[in-house]
């Protein structure tokens, strides 16, 4: 905290010669040297040594953890504050962080270049200042990549009683170092959200694994966002880069194989309520675009392997309905290549017939989920399968041989073992996530395994 703050109550001589040497915050004058060192740089006859003593006490009194009686606690949280108005826009995620985005909490979101990251900020803040007009917003960038246009046009898509003052009411600040974030901060009383995107440059470039300074510093910082949250009833969103996991290994933590963790070191997601990590991902199946949000870690959720009747309430709707039968398409296409292969002579790889036959067996899905009916999608792969073999010798050789019957029961067993199997593998709900091209939502970790025992 800066030391200009009234917190301090010092002398205003005093502090700005301290400033003049270099110590601008308590931080500073706390961990920088001894009493008498620092006092050896002040300008003569600026304050007495017994004085300037007393004022460094006041310092450390003021900087420290103010302690609080057990029925103070327990009053502030029987008469809870009214709850802000602040979602994602997203009804499985605003579901899945059950509720951290109603006030008093601090959520991380993380992720790698081109995740969505700010672009999900974004749309946060614009949705809480178009639905309430007496939201007031502080934004920091600390970049310099804020684009007021491109906010401007993202703000039209969004409706609510304070569209017209939204921008009026989002504070943009710079701040490139740790003692401008602490100026933004001090400029806008009760904010009802602060974004800092990113916090990374602010933190990254003091942390040290020989000194501890940069730690208290980045514990510093965190605890004054948690103060602001909590007194203000405020959201605070800090963006945070992500960096290598280290020899390429895999992150533990993440539902689908990623190298990549969040950035400044593994105590710092402890200093939130939350972990959001974003994962952009592009299909060369379906040539769709899918966005995965995970919670890696959360003061409220789970993170365990579950079943499929566990899982089935923490997902968005479309998986949530394909994991009552959880047949995908690569699975239906390779009964259909495999009976190609054997049974009729244009194909003689299992690539050439995949390649024919995803498309009818993708409409199928598509149209006809297996969710909605055995019966239902068989006769659909049936009308799709008639439609292959009535195909144009343009694209492809006719097929009037093809098994239709055999293939059709040959799916039959395999929908009969996907009710009956309990678990879902990585793979499965990737490929799915891919084939329906959406926004997903997954908060839990599934089995590795490529293969089900």
């Amino acid at each position: 905290m800066r030391l200009s703050s009234s917190k301090f109550h010092l002398p205003a001589p005093l502090v700005t010669a301290l400033e003049q040497t270099g110590y601008t915050t308590s931080a500073d004058l706390l961990f920088s040297g001894s009493a008498e060192d620092i006092f050896c740089q002040l300008p003569p006859n600026t304050i007495g040594f017994n004085e300037f003593e007393e004022c460094l006490a006041r310092v450390l009194e003021a900087s420290g953890a103010q302690g609080s009686h057990a029925s103070s606690l327990l009053h502030s949280q029987a008469t809870p504050m009214p709850k802000r108005c602040l979602d994602t826009g997203v009804d499985d995620l605003d579901e899945l962080l059950m509720g951290l985005g109603g006030g008093s909490t601090v959520i991380e979101i993380s992720g790698d270049i081109g995740s969505g990251k700010s672009m999900l900020a974004t749309h946060i803040a614009l949705r809480h200042l178009a639905s309430d007009p007496d939201a007031q917003l502080l934004w920091i960038d600390t970049t310099g990549n804020f684009l007021v246009d491109q906010v401007a046009a993202l703000l039209a898509r969004h409706s609510g009683q304070g569209v017209a003052t939204a921008l009026a009411r989002l504070h943009l600040s710079l701040a490139f170092d740790l003692d401008s974030a602490y100026q933004a901060l001090h400029g806008l009383r009760h904010p009802s959200c602060v974004v800092i995107d990113s916090i990374t440059p602010l933190l990254g470039p003091a942390l040290s694994a020989v000194s501890a300074q940069g730690h208290a510093l980045m514990v510093g910082f965190m605890r004054h966002l948690r103060a602001i949250a909590q007194s203000s009833n405020a959201s605070v969103l800090v963006i945070n880069n992500s960096t290598s996991n280290g020899n390429n290994q895999l992150n533990p933590n993440a539902v689908f194989p990623t190298t990549r963790k969040p950035a400044l070191g593994p105590s710092f997601p402890f200093l939130t309520d939350a972990t959001l990590w974003l994962t952009r991902r592009d299909s060369t199946m379906t040539g769709c675009i899918s966005h995965t949000a995970e919670i890696w870690r959360s003061k409220t959720t789970r993170g365990k392997n579950v079943s499929r009747g566990e899982l089935k309430e923490d997902i968005s709707t479309s998986l949530r309905k394909w994991i009552e039968v959880p047949l995908t398409c690569g699975q239906v296409t390779k009964i259909f290549s495999d009976h190609a292969v054997l049974y009729l002579p244009k194909y003689k790889r299992h690539g050439d017939a995949t390649e024919a036959f995803h498309p009818y067996v993708y409409a199928a899905m598509m149209n006809n989920p297996p969710a909605d009916g055995e019966d239902t999608f068989i006769s659909a792969l049936r009308d799709e399968l008639h439609a292959c073999n009535s195909t144009s010798p343009r694209m492809y050789v006719r097929l009037p041989q093809a098994p239709v019957e055999a293939i059709h029961q040959e799916v039959r067993g395999l929908m009969e073992a996907e009710y009956a199997q309990t678990s879902i593998t990585a793979d499965e709900v990737q490929e799915q996530i891919e084939f329906l091209g959406q926004y997903a939502i997954l908060s839990h970790r599934w089995e590795r395994e490529t293969t089900k025992s």
